[in-house]
């Protein structure tokens, strides 16, 4: 179960980045040697906790792992993301 509060990002990441690595949300359960994860968080998390609407910065990591050099493929995934 992907318990995740940014869910429109994440289908959004999944769907652009996926389209050329596999791509999980904070962990990976296949089997392939390269693939990225990636996470969101915030820096106001008791302002979210509040139960009042607040405009938030949100910021994520995306991580590509693989067994070779990884440059190339960091860089078709910027580009796909921009």
């Amino acid at each position: 179960m992907d318990i995740n509060p940014y869910s429109n990002e994440s289908a959004t990441i999944k769907a652009s980045v996926g389209a050329i690595i596999p791509t999980a949300h904070l962990r990976y359960p296949g089997t392939e040697t390269t693939y990225a994860i990636f996470m969101f968080y915030n820096s106001l998390p008791e302002v979210i906790a509040s139960g009042k609407n607040h405009r938030v910065t949100v910021y994520g990591d995306l991580d590509i792992f693989s067994k070779t050099d990884p440059e190339a493929l960091a860089g078709t995934v910027i580009a796909q993301l921009l």
